[in-house]
């Protein structure tokens, strides 16, 4: 329960904030179904999100989601690679990954994640500190990813 309000309470901060023209790119009615996201829109978002290290993050979602093109992004609205949990933003699971119903939810699922985590210094180290990723060279190729 108490997860499902901060799902709703960040949704409805995000269709507050978007009603500044410079985010009007980006769906804001209730209920908009979104089927794509583009990568500045999702940059955008994680601002609006509050997440920490919105510049890692979002080469994090280029990454895992090949410029959010790959089948996990796209059928899964999945856009970090999240794998299935408990933390009540899921709606299943595609292709060995967590599934959401919008990119909301899987920002939402992020964010959650990362609050429950994440306590501070340099970014970097913390996802290699908790194994974020099964590549070795994970860290080099988020530094290599420009906006």
């Amino acid at each position: 329960m108490k997860k499902r309000l901060i799902a709703l309470i960040l949704t409805l901060t995000l269709y507050a904030s978007l009603y500044a023209p410079e985010y009007r790119s980006v769906p804001i009615f209730p209920g908009e179904i979104i089927y794509h996201i583009r990568p500045d829109e999702l940059y955008r978002m994680l601002f609006i999100y509050k997440i920490k290290h919105p510049e890692i993050v979002w080469k994090q979602a280029m990454l895992e989601t090949g410029w959010i093109k790959s089948p996990i992004s796209k059928e899964g609205k999945n856009l970090f690679g999240m794998k299935y949990n408990n933390r009540g933003f899921c709606s299943g699971e595609k292709y060995g990954h967590a599934s959401y119903d919008t990119y909301y939810h899987s920002l939402a699922d992020y964010k959650a994640w990362q609050d429950n985590y994440y306590k501070g210094g340099d970014y970097y180290e913390f996802l290699i500190r908790i194994g974020y990723a099964e590549d070795n060279n994970y860290i080099e190729k988020l530094k290599q990813i420009k906006y």
